[in-house]
């Protein structure tokens, strides 16, 4: 009796003599791979579930003596090849290749690293959660690993590829920043919507139907706190190594990179007034 990804416990069973050449069997489970998805079939409970896979994507590109890598969803022989090349801490890769749950930012002698979780709205459970986003910082490179949920990053990248920014790796690390943080607006906008939802429907005598809503924007609001509470330190903290190590030396980057751990509200406010 062995336990299989379902939680269930039977016997394995044989291979079938018909059985596919993609297909692999694992504790009770058929597993066929297809273009783009996983086809699972579980023997005792004759259930298919199609599991869409994941493939990493690499985006390379030099403008003006900066070099930018982009990856998504990177495999841990990429992260190895960028570790040999970029002289990369180990440790600081580790990091890469797994989802944390804290905010960081270590320095070693050519790079900054930092971590960074941003909120991403799911339309389908219409849930609040983290995307993870790593970054090194080099004097004239940047490397950027995230899982392609944060349209920001890889709108600036494509704009930068283009050739329609320019700038030092720094004042990259600056836009990517605050078109990331700009970037949760629109669902502050979303989560005040709910609000206004949910008031109407108490008042048209629907309780009931208006308490799964209010459980749902309770644990979105915390999450989104949750999320954000550690963005204001950490860009501190690069603010202030990018300077000791002598690398941000504009003041008015300085003063952008600043802003860009205001609070949500401090931030509005200030685009607003711009």
């Amino acid at each position: 009796m062995t336990p299989n990804r379902g939680g269930f416990a039977h016997k394995r069973p044989p291979p079938h003599k018909h059985e596919s050449p993609n297909c692999k069997l694992h504790a009770g489970l058929s597993f066929c791979s297809a273009t783009n998805f996983d086809l699972i079939f579980h023997s005792k409970c004759a259930t298919l579930i199609v599991q869409k896979q994941k493939f990493m994507t690499k985006n390379e590109t030099t403008q003006h003596n900066v070099r930018w890598v982009d990856l998504i969803d990177p495999t841990p022989e990429a992260m190895e090849t960028l570790r040999a090349e970029f002289a990369l801490d180990n440790s600081d890769v580790r990091d890469c290749l797994t989802q944390g749950q804290r905010h960081k930012l270590t320095q070693q002698d050519s790079y900054v690293f930092m971590v960074l979780h941003f909120p991403t709205y799911n339309r389908n459970t219409r849930q609040i959660l983290p995307s993870e986003i790593d970054v090194f910082v080099g004097k004239d490179f940047l490397l950027t690993v995230h899982d392609g949920q944060l349209a920001g990053a890889t709108e600036l990248f494509q704009a930068f590829q283009r050739g329609d920014l320019d700038g030092s790796s720094i004042a990259m690390t600056e836009e990517l920043l605050d078109r990331l943080l700009n970037g949760i607006f629109p669902m502050l906008d979303h989560v005040s919507k709910d609000i206004r939802t949910v008031d109407q429907g108490i008042f048209h005598g629907q309780e009931r139907k208006m308490v799964h809503e209010i459980l749902l924007m309770r644990r979105n609001m915390t999450e989104f706190r949750k999320i954000m509470q550690s963005h204001k330190r950490t860009i501190q903290h690069l603010t202030e190594t990018l300077q000791s190590k002598g690398w941000l030396t504009d003041p008015a980057a300085r003063e952008k990179m600043t802003a860009a751990g205001a609070p949500p509200a401090q931030r509005r406010t200030a685009v607003s007034g711009s």
